[in-house]
């Protein structure tokens, strides 16, 4: 009856652990990819570098949406950064592999 309890516990851990890897896989490669696809999507008219209003043909310094001094916060390309998500996608496959690494592990040492 013991062995029987601890087989039914192993094949609950391991289908629990399957899932997790999947799950942690899949949303691992769609933030990875939403990051990678879409991180250069910007617009080519520059903007301020506090608030991304774009700022082509201004006569002053200062930003109208923000009072920002121009050259302080500096001119960039508006726009959002997806760096986050490539990290998020990067962390999120490599606990997909640990998740693997474990279920190997469970799987070697119930053979």
């Amino acid at each position: 009856m013991s062995n029987h309890i601890h087989t039914n516990f192993v094949m609950t851990v391991f289908v629990v652990m399957l899932i997790f890897w999947v799950l942690t896989t899949v949303a691992g490669l769609l933030s990875l990819l939403i990051g990678l696809i879409f991180s250069d999507r910007r617009h080519s008219e520059q903007g301020c570098g506090k608030c991304g209003y774009l700022v082509k043909g201004l006569s002053g310094l200062n930003c109208p949406e923000c009072g920002a001094d121009l050259r302080e916060v500096g001119i960039g390309k508006p726009g959002r950064s997806r760096r986050g998500f490539v990290v998020l996608g990067s962390v999120m496959i490599g606990l997909s592999f640990l998740f693997l690494i474990f279920i190997f592990i469970l799987l070697a040492a119930n053979a």
